[in-house]
């Protein structure tokens, strides 16, 4: 994962999402959901157990072709294990 650039900016869902070329870009317009993470960006583990939490972009997990997000490192750890 690498951080975007206002250069290539996108609204989704109430979100703005920052790319880093324009060609990602292009790919999400064309399929958000292929590339946009589960339960909203909250949370993989916290949606598990029937919360809604933050997640830090820097815990995050494909998983059979979808991204999970989870509140930190830690709390990834436990979710692995599920």
């Amino acid at each position: 994962a690498v951080k975007g650039k206002a250069d290539f900016a996108h609204k989704h869902q109430g979100a703005t999402w920052l790319f880093s070329s324009q060609k990602n870009k292009d790919l999400f317009i064309a399929q958000p959901d292929a590339y946009a993470p589960q339960y909203g960006g909250h949370c993989a583990y916290g949606v598990a157990k029937g919360a809604l939490v933050s997640a830090d972009p820097e815990a995050w997990k494909i998983v059979d072709g979808k991204l999970y997000l989870n509140y930190d490192h830690d709390i990834q750890k436990d979710w692995e294990k599920d």
